[in-house]
C-alpha cells in the first residue's frame, strides 16, 4: 500500500523565545550581573556562565536559558533560545535568564505553554498555577495534533 506525503506535517517555525519574555528593569552590564541569593543557585549560575565563557560565548549578551535548580552535584543545565523542560517544581519562578539576569516569571512561564496569563491569573493560587504549568503539555501542540488527527481521519 502506497502513503501519500504527509504535507499536514509540516514544520512549523521556531519562535524566539524572546517573544515570551516580559521586558522589564535592564540588566546590569557587568559580569557576572545579578546573581540568585541562594547557594546552590549561585553556584550552579556560576558553573553555567563560566562554561559559556570558556566556549567563548557572552552569557550576558545571548538568549541562553539556564536550569540552575538542580544540586550542585548534577550541575546546571542551559540552551540556547530554548526552554529546557519544565517541570511541576520549576513551573512557577522557570528558568534562569541569561539575557536577564533573572528567573522567568510565571506569566512567561504561561505565554509558552500557550495559556493567555489574563484567563487564569487569580483563578488559583500562583504556585498551584505553576505547578499546572510545568506538568502540562504546551496548548499550542496539543492544537497541533488534534488537528493533524482530524485531517488524518478526513474530517
Amino acid at each position: 500500500m502506497e502513503y501519500e506525503a504527509c504535507s499536514f506535517l509540516a514544520e512549523v517555525p521556531m519562535r524566539s523565545i524572546r517573544e515570551f519574555i516580559d521586558t522589564d528593569i535592564p540588566p546590569t552590564n557587568t559580569f557576572p550581573g545579578r546573581l540568585p541569593t541562594a547557594h546552590t543557585y549561585k553556584t550552579n549560575l556560576m558553573a553555567a556562565l563560566n562554561a559559556l565563557l570558556a566556549k567563548g560565548i557572552q552569557p550576558l549578551a545571548n538568549d541562553y536559558i539556564i536550569d540552575i535548580r538542580s544540586s550542585v552535584g548534577r550541575g546546571p543545565h542551559y540552551m540556547h533560545g530554548v526552554l529546557p523542560c519544565l517541570t511541576r517544581s520549576r513551573g512557577s519562578a522557570g528558568h534562569w535568564l541569561t539575557w536577564k539576569q533573572r528567573f522567568m516569571n510565571l506569566h512567561e512561564v504561561l505565554l509558552l505553554m500557550g495559556v493567555p496569563p489574563h484567563r487564569v491569573m487569580g483563578v488559583v493560587l500562583e504556585a498551584t498555577l505553576g505547578r499546572i504549568a510545568g506538568n502540562a503539555i504546551p496548548v499550542p501542540l496539543v492544537q497541533r495534533v488534534i488537528a493533524n488527527l482530524m485531517h488524518a481521519a478526513g474530517l
